[in-house]
């Protein structure tokens, strides 16, 4: 099961949303700078229980999404995977360690340092910069940190196109009005038939202000179809879909604003050879 990790990201979220007065999106503007306010000040208050102290079970229950890819033979993993908005998360490290070269973006330079503190077996440092991006490299060359604004990833700053993606916290908490945006930057650095692990939110049922409040914002398969499916340029298969606890605990929160059913949904979205016109 989900067991209290996911409760505890989930009702961290739901605690940043409260305090941010983030109920209508109200926690970021237009702009790469006033975005990454609202998580900067995160961080910068240690608010950041969201990032869980183990790997995430969506990852560890579907890691065969990623790893049956392109980049190698059926079941190999492949060379490149681009884990967007990481944060430190503990699922970078884990898939190093599966044979992946890891690819993160991350806006916020705290969360890059401490990932670099609590991972010191990557022998993290930075980079000479260059391009939009300072890159924070592990001495092996396994992950590499690209700090700056997601919006400007593009193959040629990343190094090259990415076999799979793993989207666990970053779809859900950007505004609804940068999503198109975000899906256009997904089919320009994925190559044709990359396999993107894609883990969303759904607030099922519950009053309407609870519903339309994030981050992490409510993306059911619906939304991941539209967004995704629109134009031919991915395919989207759902994986799984399952109810999270809000009876206690830490997720009690969420039904005490409002929320009555909350559901992890997980989807493999595979980019398709099609090109936007």
């Amino acid at each position: 099961g989900v067991g209290g990790a996911t409760e505890v990201a989930m009702a961290a979220a739901a605690a940043a949303a409260a305090d941010a007065g983030a109920g209508s999106g109200s926690c970021a503007e237009e702009g790469a700078d006033h975005r990454l306010g609202f998580w900067s000040e995160r961080h910068a208050e240690g608010k950041t229980a969201w990032h869980k102290p183990n790997v995430n079970p969506m990852l560890s229950g579907h890691l065969g999404v990623i790893a049956t890819g392109p980049g190698g033979t059926e079941g190999e993993a492949p060379k490149r995977v681009l884990v967007p908005l990481a944060g430190k998360t503990v699922d970078v490290p884990f898939l190093a360690a599966q044979g992946f070269a890891v690819v993160a973006t991350e806006g916020v330079e705290q969360a890059v340092e401490e990932f670099a503190a609590e991972q010191p077996e990557l022998g993290m440092s930075w980079a000479e910069p260059e391009g939009a991006f300072r890159k924070s490299v592990a001495s092996d060359g396994s992950v590499t940190f690209m700090l700056g604004d997601h919006f400007q990833l593009t193959e040629g700053a990343a190094g090259g196109a990415f076999d799979g993606v793993y989207d666990r916290a970053s779809l859900v908490a950007i505004l609804p009005e940068h999503r198109e945006a975000y899906v256009d930057v997904m089919a320009n650095v994925v190559r044709p038939g990359g396999h993107i692990l894609l883990v969303t939110f759904e607030r099922r049922k519950g009053e309407p202000e609870a519903m339309a409040a994030g981050p992490p914002f409510s993306i059911p398969e619906a939304a991941v179809r539209e967004l995704y499916e629109k134009d031919g340029r991915f395919e989207v298969a759902l994986l799984e879909d399952k109810k999270v606890d809000i009876s206690a605990g830490p997720m009690a929160r969420m039904a005490e604003a409002g929320i009555e059913e909350l559901r992890e949904l997980a989807f493999l979205v595979k980019r398709s050879a099609k090109r936007r016109e």
